[in-house]
């Protein structure tokens, strides 16, 4: 991408359909700072690493609270999860 450093490069894989495409990867801080001064607002990582995509290893859990539900409600969903 123009104006990214290295450490944003995108790679493609093959999924299990036979389809290749395109991904995004970050290798360090300084490609998210770089991410966050090109106007993206969120991340939401796979749970897995580029070099294995066939071996998730990390989950996480997005807990987006709708209007009117309040800190501690969601606190509570979080232990709950």
């Amino acid at each position: 991408f123009t104006g990214m450093p290295k450490s944003v490069a995108t790679f493609e894989a093959t999924n299990s359909e036979g389809e290749t495409k395109s991904y995004l990867s970050v290798e360090d801080a300084k490609g998210y700072l770089a991410l966050a001064q090109f106007g993206v607002v969120e991340f939401h990582t796979w749970g897995t690493h580029r070099t294995r995509l066939d071996k998730p290893d990390l989950i996480v859990f997005d807990l987006d609270p709708g209007e009117g539900v309040s800190w501690r409600e969601v606190v509570e969903a979080a232990v709950h999860i």
